[in-house]
């Protein structure tokens, strides 16, 4: 029976992305592409691990099946668990526990998130720029290698791609309407972000102060001394959340409260842990003291975009992430030299600050590149919409000139 469901929900996937291929002409070939690509990764994944594949991956599959073996009301009573980070465990325990447990399942529901976050970022990327530009990521979306890995493997990434990318449509549409709804909307979605991984709320908080400071200096420039009863209601509520934030009534897992000492000693706590192993940084970028935290920054940035290089690889298996690491590299340069009229641009600017600020938390916090590449790949999707505009043309139709 739990066979039969899922042969029958990968079907299904399959056809509902046929079918957008069909009535989406302008990315049909690319929606075909990532199809196969992600289909072929996962019949591989059945004869041998993929990278990624097993440690934090098994565990959440286990857990469901935990979750799942007394039924669904008992997933129901489950979904109030503290730890956050299981929240995933419990999406996947739904359908086993009416269906049974299967891989495939969880497998399937990655392919899912996957191939809407191929044409959500199309839609995000047209929305930003044009159709063309938006070719061009959809593209890298749909061939990218650790994008089509985590595509296939039971862990957070497509969720988290999904809901950021929702995010981003919201305050697209906030930067060039003002409508209240957007701002509700995007908030929602940081809050779904923070169900599968925790640090991923602070993007509200950065753009919910953005809003505050729009707002003020509407409310002085635009409307000469007369304030909006809407302007003070959002405003009121925005103030609300910041003063529960640090009040400690808004729990942001892996962040130990609100207060600014404790997370700056948990920071040190996880630099001396994460740095170990083949894969880890340098010695050096370790956190000594409070003060390594400022001076280290820039270098800990680097290392999470830019790690490993060359002469740092221990084994032939490190190529993939030196690989992905350039091309981080590449996006950056191409980000730092059109720098100006990025932030130039409204809602380009409020993309970049989300941006930086989740690379600062997330680099402060990763002591490896075997966790970094897995984190990176988080924001590959921002990253890209910065700098569209800017990414090589990709085709696979040359002509040849006589």
């Amino acid at each position: 029976m739990t066979e039969i469901f899922s042969f029958f929900l990968i079907i299904i996937v399959i056809l509902i992305f046929f079918y957008i291929a069909i009535i989406k002409p302008e990315i049909r070939n690319i929606i075909i592409t990532a199809l196969i690509l992600r289909l072929i990764i996962i019949f591989i994944g059945n004869y041998i691990s993929l990278p990624d594949s097993q440690y934090d991956a098994k565990t959440f599959e286990n857990l469901a099946a935990v979750f799942a073996k007394d039924g669904f009301f008992e997933v129901l009573k489950n979904s109030n668990i503290e730890n956050k980070s299981n929240f995933i465990s419990l999406v996947i325990a739904v359908p086993y526990s009416v269906f049974g447990r299967d891989i495939l399942i969880p497998i399937t529901m990655n392919l899912l998130f996957s191939m809407g976050t191929i044409v959500l970022g199309w839609h995000v990327a047209k929305k930003i720029w044009n159709s063309s530009i938006a070719k061009k990521v959809a593209w890298i979306l749909a061939i990218y290698p650790s994008i089509i890995l985590y595509s296939s493997v039971v862990l957070r990434e497509v969720y988290i791609w999904f809901f950021l990318l929702l995010a981003i449509n919201c305050i697209i549409n906030w930067s060039r309407t003002n409508d209240l709804k957007m701002i509700v909307f995007a908030i929602i979605n940081f809050y779904i972000l923070s169900l599968f991984h925790g640090p991923l709320l602070l993007g509200a908080v950065v753009f919910l102060f953005i809003v505050i400071l729009e707002k003020i200096k509407k409310m002085y420039s635009v409307t000469k001394g007369k304030i909006k009863l809407k302007d003070v209601f959002v405003l009121t509520l925005i103030f609300v959340f910041f003063i529960n934030l640090f009040i400690g009534n808004i729990d942001i897992p892996k962040l130990a409260g609100s207060s600014i000492i404790e997370n700056i000693n948990q920071i040190l706590i996880r630099s001396e842990n994460t740095t170990t192993g083949e894969a880890s940084y340098p010695i050096w970028s370790k956190f000594n003291d409070r003060n390594d935290i400022v001076f280290k920054l820039p270098a800990k940035l680097f290392l999470f975009y830019g790690f490993p290089l060359p002469w740092e690889l221990q084994k032939i298996s490190h190529l993939i992430f030196m690989f992905d690491s350039f091309f981080y590299l590449f996006l950056i340069f191409l980000l730092l030299k059109n720098f100006k009229y990025i932030w130039n641009n409204h809602t380009l600017r409020i993309l970049f600050l989300i941006f930086i600020f989740y690379s600062i938390i997330f680099s402060l916090g990763v002591g490896n590149f075997g966790t970094g590449f897995r984190h990176r790949t988080k924001f590959l999707f921002l990253l890209m919409l910065i700098v569209a505009p800017y990414l090589p043309k990709i085709t696979f139709n040359r002509k040849i000139k006589n």
